[in-house]
């Protein structure tokens, strides 16, 4: 079920270009210009690029600072920055 609506999600976006990404620890922050979430929606990150650091999947939204920045937790521990990518609510 989660993969169909995955899917679908992704054939119909909305999507937000991921303008910064980072880890600290294990807290990604991300900034996508009104990108349109809320603590506790799921954003789908795709598309990031990083030589060791999966910043891409699912992820429950943990804090929003603003209209264009968000963070979520990763499964992942230190510090990392990652390019491009886009995000969009499941």
């Amino acid at each position: 079920m989660r993969e169909r609506l995955r899917d679908e999600a992704a054939r119909e976006g909305p999507f937000t270009t991921i303008t910064a990404i980072s880890r600290v620890a294990t807290t990604v922050t991300v900034t996508a210009t009104a990108h349109g979430l809320r603590v506790g929606d799921i954003a789908i990150v795709a598309g990031v690029q990083h030589a060791s650091v999966d910043f891409n999947g699912d992820w429950a939204v943990a804090t929003v600072a603003d209209a264009n920045t968000f963070t979520y937790t990763h499964t992942g521990n230190g510090a990392a920055t990652g390019s491009g990518g886009t995000v969009a609510a499941l």
